[in-house]
């Protein structure tokens, strides 16, 4: 059984996926917020419990937005989780996601196995926001450069796929 928290999650997705964000984040108890106005992401971000980001329809609005929101995480001790949607596919947004960490460590980072390699500096075949046939590799060895990745990084790293990693 899930506790009723009523923490507040601030979540700067795409619209793609912020109805299923949200409902996800009410069905564990929690409050969604989708602010991404620049002008407002660092109250929110202030007043929330955790922070999401998420690549994903990727904008001028949307970057500035995250970056703003992470800094005040970090300034602030909210835990925050990037997801690196089409790093594999984007060099703006792969080199944007090392900017951000960087400069922000967020708490977890999460991506397919396509763009974990992408944004470890390894060969990525995507050519798109799905992960490419050619990634997939045994996953014992996937978990030790991801585990490698984490420590470098100083974060949770979460690779999605046939079978997901979760590494510290």
């Amino acid at each position: 059984m899930l506790k009723q928290t009523n923490n507040l999650i601030h979540c700067i997705t795409n619209p793609i996926s912020i109805n299923d964000c949200a409902n996800l984040i009410l069905a564990l108890g929690a409050k969604p917020i989708m602010a991404c106005h620049p002008d407002e992401v660092d109250d929110i971000t202030c007043h929330s419990a955790a922070l999401a980001l998420n690549l994903g329809n990727f904008d001028d609005i949307r970057a500035k937005s995250m970056m703003i929101s992470a800094k005040c995480a970090k300034e602030n001790q909210v835990p925050f989780i990037l997801d690196l949607v089409g790093v594999a596919c984007s060099t703006l947004r792969l080199n944007y996601a090392k900017e951000l960490v960087s400069l922000y460590c967020p708490t977890v980072i999460k991506g397919n196995i396509s763009e974990c390699k992408a944004f470890y500096g390894m060969t990525s075949h995507a050519h798109g926001v799905d992960a490419d046939v050619l990634d997939e590799e045994n996953i014992y060895e996937s978990a030790k450069w991801l585990k490698d990745m984490a420590l470098h990084l100083g974060c949770v790293v979460v690779c999605s796929g046939k079978i997901d990693v979760i590494t510290d």
